[in-house]
């Protein structure tokens, strides 16, 4: 009977490849965590997983007879369209390299380029749209039984001789055409209206679809997201059953040392990558804690300094080079609200303001926010450091100034009192 705490092969590393590589008989990282803060961050691997297991009591003979923990996790596989190729269905891997990520990429470009005509494929992209309108019914001011797609035609053509098509509610009629669908197809060739006409009427001849889209069982979408004759296809699961084990001593310090072990298949295509490894995310982070203001964003944040070194340090231009699931603007501003809430746990508005003062700004002679009135309909918040009033009542002249306005809510304005100050020659 195979013995899950054994393996075939052992490699030493200072931190996980973002694929592990596997084996029927077991494949094993032993990970040097010396010196590091978090080492549960070098064991963060691209593969979706699901505890097996409760964390169990072991003694590892390879570390020494070291008490450990050990924890079970399972491959959960990944999601892909429906109409997925099946070369891609049948694909099985111990080890991900650069080749086997080239083959796929290839494979999927051949499906890609499967509908030659660009006018075919906006038809395809027109129909579906207006038919979920259809489905969901809200596609007519008025629905009605009949409501139903179809395609027109002008019953003469134009001055040039042109014959304009149009898509309609088959229930419209002269005098409920004000509440039915009507939308005008461009006469500019960017549609087949023959091909359209086959859609529209459910006349094409049935065919096998198919479709490259891999996701990470994470992926949310319910479906492929990919313009098929039918529709998005929907987002199926395809399992695996490879076993991954982690044995953590329980004394770090005395034994640096993370084992992984991989047993098994992995019975699918490798899942794309777009889950940044800890140690990264945590770099990202750092950098933004520094260049953190309420009022940043993300395209502020992409232009910093302090973001041009990071990407110096791993001789990238941009995050993007570094990782790719860095390349969407929505992760780098999740990570920038996340910051934002934990330095600002009250918000950066009316209640930021008066946590930062209540926690920060206690000391008089250090204060800087000086007293928050409010009440049901006004706000008035008085800033000032003591240094600054002690000068400011020595002054016999000053002027209000309202141009320059800090503050982003539209209902708040910003009233500077200055003065200028001969010694310093400036205000």
């Amino acid at each position: 009977m195979h013995h899950p705490l054994t393996t075939k092969f052992i490699e030493h590393c200072v931190a996980l490849p973002d694929y592990p590589q596997t084996h029927p008989d077991g494949y094993t990282y032993c990970v040097n965590i010396e010196g590091v803060q978090d080492p549960k961050s070098l064991i963060d691997v691209q593969y979706s997983w699901r505890r097996v297991h409760p964390p169990k009591a072991v003694n590892s003979l390879y570390l020494n007879g070291a008490v450990s923990k050990r924890q079970k996790y399972q491959c959960t596989g990944i999601k892909h369209c429906e109409h997925i190729a099946n070369n891609l269905r049948s694909m099985h891997h111990t080890l991900v390299t650069e080749e086997l990520f080239d083959s796929i990429k290839e494979q999927r470009a051949a499906i890609d380029h499967s509908e030659p005509s660009p006018v075919r494929q906006n038809s395809i992209s027109l129909f579906l749209s207006v038919r979920k309108r259809f489905q969901q019914r809200i596609a007519c001011a008025v629905y009605t039984s009949g409501c139903r797609l179809a395609l027109g035609a002008s019953t003469y053509p134009d001055i040039s001789g042109v014959v304009h098509f149009y898509l309609y509610c088959a229930a419209s009629t002269p005098e409920t055409r004000q509440q039915h669908f009507f939308k005008a197809i461009p006469a500019s060739g960017e549609y087949d209206t023959t091909y359209l006409r086959e859609l529209v009427n459910d006349s094409l001849p049935q065919q096998d679809e198919e479709c490259g889209v891999i996701e990470q069982m994470t992926c949310k979408r319910p479906n492929c997201g990919v313009d098929h004759p039918n529709g998005a296809g929907k987002l199926e699961k395809l399992p695996c059953s490879v076993i991954f084990s982690i044995i953590m001593p329980n004394d770090l310090t005395a034994t640096p040392y993370i084992l992984f072990t991989s047993h098994g298949t992995h019975t699918h295509p490798p899942p794309p990558p777009n889950k940044a490894p800890k140690r990264m995310v945590s770099e990202i982070l750092a950098v933004i804690d520094r260049t953190l203001n309420p009022a940043l964003t993300a395209a502020q944040f992409q232009r910093s300094n302090e973001l041009r070194e990071f990407c110096r340090r791993y001789n990238r231009k941009s995050p993007a080079e570094i990782h790719n699931s860095f390349a969407t603007m929505d992760r780098i501003s999740m990570f920038i609200k996340k910051q934002k809430l934990l330095r600002y746990p009250e918000g950066t508005q009316l209640q930021g303001v008066v946590f930062e003062k209540r926690v920060r700004h206690g000391n008089p002679e250090t204060a800087y926010i000086q007293h928050i009135y409010h009440d049901r309909d006004d706000i008035m918040i008085i800033c000032f450091l003591k240094a600054q009033a002690e000068i400011f009542l020595q002054q016999k002249t000053f002027e209000v100034d309202m141009s320059y306005k800090r503050i982003r809510q539209k209902d708040m304005n910003e009233i500077i009192f200055a003065g200028f100050f001969r010694e310093h020659g400036k205000g």
